[in-house]
Order: C-alpha cells, then sequence, then structure tokens
C-alpha cells in the first residue's frame, strides 16, 4: 500500500531501508526477520533494499541515505503510511527549485488549518498550495539533501527521541521556546536552517500496521 501510493517519477534511485532487530531478540525471530527481507528484495528489484544490521533508528537512516546519494532532493515514505491523493511530484520539485527558502515539505496527516502540536503555521492557512510552518512531520516529506544531512550531522542529540528522529529536533526546540519565551524573530532564525513547509492538499494516512 505504501509503495503503491507514490507517484510515478524518474526516481535516480529508490531505496527500501530496513531497520535491524532490537537487541535481545531470539534467534528465530531474528531468522523470520531475514526471510521478510529477503521477501522484500525479492518482491521490489527496482529498490535497493538496505538492511541495516543493528536498530539505528530513522535519523541516522536518513544520515546514511544522504551520504551515499548524490540526488539533490529526497521524497522519504515511511512504511506505515501512504499517501491519499496523487501528485505531480515533477511540478512539486520545481516549486522547491522556486521557492528559495523551501528544504522541507511535509505532507501531513491531515489539512492543516490551525497551529497543531506538530505545526506553528507562519502563513495564512489554506491559501495556495504550501505553508510556511516551524515543525514537520517525517513520515511523509519532500528535502533537500544536503540541507538534511546537515541537520543529522550537526544538531545535537539532546535526548532519546532526537537521537532516534530527525522531527523530535525541531519539536523540543519548540517546546524551549514555551519555556523561554522565545521572541518572533529568534523562531524564525531557527527556521533558516530548516526551511520548512506543509502542504496544504496532499496528505497522508496512518495504515497503523495494516
Amino acid at each position: 500500500k505504501v509503495i503503491h501510493s507514490i507517484s510515478e517519477h524518474n526516481y535516480r534511485k529508490k531505496y527500501i531501508c530496513l531497520d535491524g532487530c532490537p537487541s535481545g531478540k531470539t534467534y528465530a525471530v531474528r531468522k523470520e526477520y531475514q526471510k521478510y527481507i529477503n521477501k522484500i528484495t525479492l518482491d521490489f528489484p527496482e529498490f535497493l533494499v538496505i538492511a541495516f544490521p543493528e536498530n539505528i533508528y530513522f535519523r541516522e537512516m536518513i544520515q546514511h541515505i544522504c551520504q551515499i546519494s548524490s540526488a539533490d532532493k529526497l521524497f522519504v515514505i515511511q512504511d506505515d503510511v501512504a499517501l491519499m491523493k496523487s501528485m505531480n511530484l515533477d511540478n512539486i520539485i520545481n516549486d522547491m527549485d522556486n521557492i528559495s527558502d523551501m528544504k522541507v515539505l511535509s505532507f501531513p496527516h491531515r489539512v492543516i488549518s490551525k497551529d497543531t502540536h506538530w505545526f506553528q503555521l507562519l502563513d495564512e492557512p489554506g491559501k495556495g498550495e504550501y505553508c510556511r510552518c516551524h515543525g514537520f512531520s517525517e513520515r511523509v516529506f519532500l528535502c533537500d539533501r544536503l540541507s538534511i544531512l546537515n541537520i543529522c550531522m550537526n544538531y545535537p542529540k539532546r535526548d532519546k527521541m532526537s537521537k532516534r528522529f530527525i522531527e523530535f529536533i525541531y519539536h523540543n526546540e519548540m517546546l524551549r521556546w514555551k519555556r523561554k519565551s522565545k521572541s518572533y524573530q529568534e523562531r524564525l532564525e531557527y527556521r533558516l536552517n530548516w526551511g520548512t513547509y506543509l502542504h496544504n492538499n496532499i496528505i497522508h494516512k496512518h495504515l497503523v500496521g495494516k
């Protein structure tokens, strides 16, 4: 369902990244997981399947892909979501190239019409296709490869969640703004390295393991 929801595009290379088993899993579990990896590799020969030997989580996976890829942009979709609307990825990439501060574009789980737990809006909601924002969701996003690599490599791993996931770097910073009363301008300066936008029309659905 995930792969079938992705729009057609002339991708330079397509990857399926599979995390390693958590430590402490039995031999039987590891054997079954290896069978699953083998099946994925056979079922999707157009993808380069990368099975990590250790349980490294999302942030390190994306950093690895950024380091081995030479593409300008990465389109990333996690394994438990599907896009709910077809899109012309060529047009969106062209828009990203022409919007000077757009570096990370989220496709959220619903149309965002006001500030939420994950997003703080900087533009009038629903006006146009894109909205500048603080925060992003890593379930489905398009990004500038070198920008996201810089974030993965240089932003501190302050806690377990920001060590494992990119979205928590920004999210935790937003929580600190509330505690420290950061000004509007200070928040905009933080956003400069991220270039975060969300799409106003194209959303994803969480498959809940289906």
